[in-house]
């Protein structure tokens, strides 16, 4: 058992070299495990209010953004810094594979040119009716898949910037995955749904 959060804790997740494990609290931690020991190596106290979503650098192991009303870049030695006001919970974000992009959902659907600076403009994807829950890209770097409060999935084609295909659950999308060929997604959402879509 490990033991190091003073109230609920709400995610965990390994590093993508899989040496760390991470987990989120309620009580606005997010700690750092060596998994051979049972103590928190490194705390990090995150500002405002609980972490939404947490996103790994596919590049590097030591960087990985965080989101709650802003998005925070992390380096596991290095304080943490503000990278982006995001103007209201941001509930889901993502790295591109090839470190192109940060995508993340709050009202909207925004891209953020990476590396990010505040003169860059961010990118807007409009479509979705209400808040982005979920959200995600192929592994080919080409898509950018994410899922909504108002139920439906939507594929965005990277090139174009445009919504290509949409499709509908009855409920609110709770997670949505591309297989590693990006040929198939998966969607779940609240109701017990799960469905699978052949995108050929």
């Amino acid at each position: 058992i490990l033991r190091g959060h003073g109230n609920d804790v709400l995610q965990s997740f390994f590093s993508n070299d899989t040496r760390q494990l991470f987990s989120v609290g309620m009580d606005k931690t997010l700690n750092s495990w060596d998994l051979k020991l049972p103590i928190p190596i490194k705390y990090f106290n995150i500002p405002e209010q609980r972490t939404f979503d947490v996103a790994f650098s596919p590049s590097n192991p030591n960087f990985f953004i965080s989101a709650n009303t802003f998005l925070y870049k992390h380096h596991l030695n290095e304080k943490i810094k503000l990278l982006a006001t995001t103007l209201s919970n941001a509930y889901s974000v993502a790295f591109h594979p090839q470190n192109k992009y940060i995508a993340f959902g709050t009202k909207r659907l925004f891209l953020l040119p990476f590396p990010y600076k505040r003169k860059k403009r961010r990118i807007v994807l409009k479509g979705h009716r209400k808040y982005v829950k979920a959200v995600c890209f192929s592994l080919d770097g080409k898509w950018l898949l994410s899922g909504s409060v108002d139920g439906s999935v939507r594929l965005w084609d990277l090139k174009t910037k445009k919504n290509s295909v949409t499709m509908k659950h009855y409920r609110r999308i709770k997670s949505i995955c591309f297989d590693p060929q990006s040929r198939y997604i998966a969607s779940s959402s609240n109701g017990n749904d799960l469905k699978i879509w052949d995108l050929k």
